[in-house]
Formats: structure tokens, sequence, C-alpha cells
């Protein structure tokens, strides 16, 4: 090997990432050893090359006997971080045994999609399983953040009342997770003024050093600071703020910004914006669980705020209206996704996990089979004349109307069949009514044949059941879910 794994751990630890990622990215991956390549892709991971880590380990993980436990979580880890959530789940349950670390790593797949009450289980598990010390406070730490999430916030101060202490001595890191937890609490009780000193103590202790901790410290000062007034200059230093939040590319930041300053000023425009521009069910029943929630509406439009006052040319996802490519295909059904999501680019690890949940990302071909769906998407887009953007760019792709576009944006925008949009669409529309296959003439972009092919299909799966009367004149109802 003309580098050693030595000189390449002293760069990366001495801070000279790009000399690594340089050295990394010129080594013959088929030149390696299998036994050496986890070895190289820790290295790739700690040097920022995901994919590069993923390539060292594919062969290995799937196609050969070699691959030993410590490999299998490391290969799950890097699969989380970059948005392959439904691969890292499927390797941690199926080829690695329960133990605190596997744990603790679904723990942090469900709370990458904001399902902090599965995250609870995971992390309880966790703490009945022999955890390391730092694993103990990792996952206590978690379990406090969560159940502030699910409302539990008398449970999360007693956690952190055994925690902060203990932290203080030994974590500061996990201290510091603390006090923004502590902050958080205060804040949704209202004590405005506390989590303020909370806050201040916190940064102080930090000092002048920068990082993600003060950063999360900081967003729940801006929050104060709009809640508090006057409002129109704290907005504008919020949404300075906010400029940082999205160069550091913390866009579940932006995310929570928005959601958290809607619950604590009231603001039901805000709540709206965010309930319908995030993809995650769990994140959505938060809001639907909340004040906010009897009152969300089926849809919003989404548009460009530079065409504002012009008529509208809708998009619709759920019927085909001026929709790039055929209905419910690869390219419609990608389109789709990437317009569920405000807040976060779709990079091609998100877009693939979002279509092929069940499929494992090959890091040398599966890219490349994104990137063609995605250009097939710009090229309808172009031919059609259909008033979308789809932009590239280094985070990812993203969708978003343009001109007098007007995209229909519903709470479920990710479909991976055709019976998925036609269930999804009889729930809109008939929702505890009886409805007949003719019913479904203009309903969908389908045909007749298609549409009962699809009511068959969900009568099958138990979403659906047929209604007693004539065979001629069935009647059908949705399942109540």
């Amino acid at each position: 090997m003309e580098h050693s794994k030595e000189q390449i751990d002293a760069l990366i630890t001495n801070f000279k990432l790009n000399d690594a990622r340089r050295l990394l990215s010129g080594i013959e991956i088929a030149s390696v050893p299998p036994a050496e390549r986890s070895a190289y892709a820790q290295l790739c991971r700690r040097a920022g090359l995901f994919r590069l880590s993923l390539e060292f380990m594919y062969e290995v993980v799937y196609q050969t006997k070699l691959a030993t436990q410590e490999d299998l979580f490391e290969y799950s880890s890097v699969l989380r971080r970059v948005g392959l959530v439904n691969e890292a789940l499927r390797l941690l349950d199926r080829r690695m045994p329960p133990s605190a670390k596997t744990a603790l790593q679904k723990a942090f797949c469900h709370i990458q999609r904001w399902d902090h009450g599965a995250a609870a289980g995971h992390l309880l598990f966790t703490l009945e399983t022999h955890p390391t010390e730092n694993e103990s406070r990792t996952a206590r730490v978690n379990l406090a953040a969560s159940l502030v999430v699910l409302g539990e916030y008398d449970a999360a101060s007693k956690w952190l009342a055994q925690l902060e202490p203990e932290c203080r001595q030994h974590s500061f890191h996990h201290y510091l997770n603390c006090r923004e937890i502590r902050a958080h609490i205060q804040i949704l009780r209202g004590d405005l003024s506390g989590a303020k000193a909370t806050l201040n103590d916190s940064i102080v202790a930090i000092g002048t050093s920068e990082g993600p901790a003060k950063l999360l410290l900081r967003k729940w000062q801006h929050i104060i600071a709009v809640a508090q007034g006057p409002r129109e200059e704290a907005r504008r230093a919020l949404a300075d703020f906010k400029q940082q939040v999205r160069a550091a590319g913390h866009w579940e930041s932006l995310r929570s910004i928005d959601w958290e300053l809607a619950r604590v000023t009231n603001d039901v425009e805000l709540a709206t914006k965010v309930y319908f521009g995030t993809p995650f069910p769990a994140f959505r029943q938060q809001v639907l669980g909340s004040v906010f929630g009897a009152n969300m509406p089926d849809h919003v439009l989404r548009t460009d705020a530079r065409w504002a006052g012009k008529k509208p040319k809708l998009i619709n996802g759920l019927t085909g209206q001026n929709m790039p490519s055929k209905f419910a295909s690869l390219p419609y059904r990608t389109a789709l996704l990437m317009l569920s999501d405000n807040y976060q680019p779709w990079t091609t690890y998100r877009i693939f996990d979002g279509l092929f949940a069940e499929e494992n990302f090959d890091p040398s071909a599966s890219p490349q089979r994104v990137e063609q769906i995605c250009s097939r998407i710009q090229k309808e887009i172009s031919k059609h004349r259909i008033p979308l953007e789809l932009r590239s760019s280094p985070q990812g792709f993203r969708l978003r109307p343009r001109d007098e576009g007007a995209v229909i944006v519903f709470d479920e925008m990710r479909f991976l069949s055709v019976e998925a949009m036609v269930l999804s669409l009889l729930k809109i529309r008939f929702k505890d009514q009886a409805f007949k296959l003719k019913d479904l003439d203009g309903l969908t972009p389908l045909t007749a044949t298609q549409n009962s092919r699809a009511v068959r299909a969900l009568i099958k799966d138990n979403s659906v059941v047929s209604l007693p009367g004539p065979a001629k004149n069935n009647r059908f109802k949705v399942k109540a879910s």
C-alpha cells in the first residue's frame, strides 16, 4: 500500500482532512485485502467520505462471509449518517444480535426520522443490556430529549436531575446536551426567563469555542427573543441565524426552529408550513396531537413567492395534473417525494431510501440509477414546460414550483405503488362514504381497468372492503385505520 493507514490516521487526527481525502480517494479498492477494508472504511467515515466508506465495505458485507459484527456495525452507522435508514435498520435487525450498542444505533435511526416513541423503546433496552459508561450517558441523554418531544416533561426532568451532575464531572458535551434539554422543558412550560438563564450559563461555560453545541443553544435564545419581542428585530436576527444553520447543513435544526417557534408564539401559519413541509409520519403525528391539529387543512398550496398574485397553474401529485412523467412511474414518485420536504435537500441516498426501501444501496451503481431518474424528471419538465424547477447542488436535489406553478401539497407525499396512491385519493375524497368503481373515473388518471385492478388489490390487502349488494352494483368503502 503506497500510504499506510497510520499515515492517513495521523492526517485526520491533525485535521488535515483534504490531504487524507486525497490519499483515500486514490486507493484502488480491489487492491485492498477484504480483511483490511474495514479499517479503510473507518478512515473514510472519519474523513467525511461516506460513499467511499460504503464502497470499501459493500462487497465484504453483502458478497462474502467475512464481515465481522464490528464491520456490520460500522457499515450500518455510515448508512444511517447518509440517510439510508431502512437499510441500516434491516442490517441491525437481521444480522446483529441484540446489544446495547445495536439498540443505541437503532434509536438514532428512529430519532433521525423524528420517531421518538420508537427511539425511547430502544434507548430503554440499551440501559438494560450492560452498556458502557459512554453508551449509558448517551442513551439517557437521548431518552430525556425524546421524552420531552413526547410531552413527558416530568419524566425527562427526573433523568436530567440524575444526569447533570454526573455529566458535568465526566462528559462536558453530554452536560451541554442536558442543559439544552432543560431549557427546552422550561420554554415549553412557559418559563422563558428560566430558560434564558440556563442558556446563558451554558454558553458562558463553553467559552469562545464554536461548534454544534453552541449553535443549538443559540437556537433557543433566538426563539425566546422572538417570543418576548420586539418581534420584528428578533425575527431579523433569527433569519440571519437560520442562514448560519443552513450554511452548516443542520437541516433538521431548521425544521425544529420553525416548529418550536410556532409552538411558543402559537403561529398557526408556521405550524401548517412545517406540517406540510415534513415527510416524516411521526413528526406529522406530533403536530396533529398538538393544539394545531384540530384545524390542520387537508392540503396547502406551495408557490414561487416571486410570482405571487398570478393565476396559478396547479400541480397535483395525486391526480397527475401537470406532473412530470406517467402517473405512479418512478420519476413521478420521485418528484412527489422531493416535493414533500421543504427543509432538507434530497441526496441520492435519501431518494433511494424513499423509493427502494427494501433494496440495498450499491454504492457503485445506485447513485447513477437515482441520477438517471432525476434526469428524466428534468427532461419532462423542459419538454412539457411544467412550472417546476429541479436544482442540483453538492447538498442534494431540490424540486420547487417556479413562475405560476402552485403545488398542491398533501400530508402524505410518499407512495411505493399505484395502489397506495389510489388509497390516499379514496381517503381524501370519500372518507367514511361508500363508493363505486365508476366514481374513480376522473378521480385518478388511470383507466377503468387499472382502477378496478387497484381496488381489487386494496381489498386483498384489507385496506378496502366490499359492501354487500348485487355484484353488478358493487359498492366499496375504505377500511377505518
